[in-house]
């Protein structure tokens, strides 16, 4: 009989197509976003006339590769992204949701679990049973949730170290 950990390495090679694909669509979002990102704050120079014009569509297209992120982390965080690699899962996962918004992808990890033991109850940690049907009210509340003081700094942080290489 096989023991676990060989039929769950042996399930990576049966499914080594949709890991590959995996793999290439989590760099091609990442390196977007990243791309996108660097490009805007250092490489654009947004004092040449008419350049406004694309603030909007950048802020769309990266808005869309942050929720890519999200959801590559989401598939971290179930094993999905690559079956068979948890310490590879994580460590994307990391990344992620690091370069998304600075969280904690532990603190992520835990609350995300813990949503789908226990859902739409008041264990839930992404749920209000307060204001479950009022999105304003829930979202404060969920971001209060998952932005804490940790986070704050560390943005904090990227932003001064960006300004500061900007200059005036």
């Amino acid at each position: 009989m096989k023991s676990a950990v060989v039929m769950e390495k042996a399930g990576i090679w049966e499914n080594y197509g949709n890991t590959v694909i995996s793999l290439v669509l989590t760099t091609l979002v990442l390196g977007a976003w990243l791309t996108v990102h660097v490009s805007a704050i250092f490489l654009i120079d947004w004092t040449t006339p008419g350049m406004w014009v694309w603030a909007p569509v950048l802020i769309a297209i990266q808005t869309w590769l942050s929720v890519g992120l999200f959801i590559i982390a989401h598939d971290t965080m179930h094993g999905s992204l690559v079956p068979g690699w948890p310490m590879l899962n994580r460590l994307i996962g990391r990344f992620s949701v690091l370069i998304y918004a600075g969280f904690s992808y532990s603190k992520l990890y835990d609350n995300h679990h813990a949503h789908h033991r226990h859902v739409g109850t008041a264990d839930d940690p992404d749920f209000d049973v307060d204001n479950h049907s009022s999105f304003w009210p829930w979202y404060f509340k969920f971001f209060r949730h998952y932005f804490g003081g940790r986070e704050l700094l560390l943005l904090t942080a990227i932003v001064v170290a960006h300004a500061l290489y900007l200059g005036p």
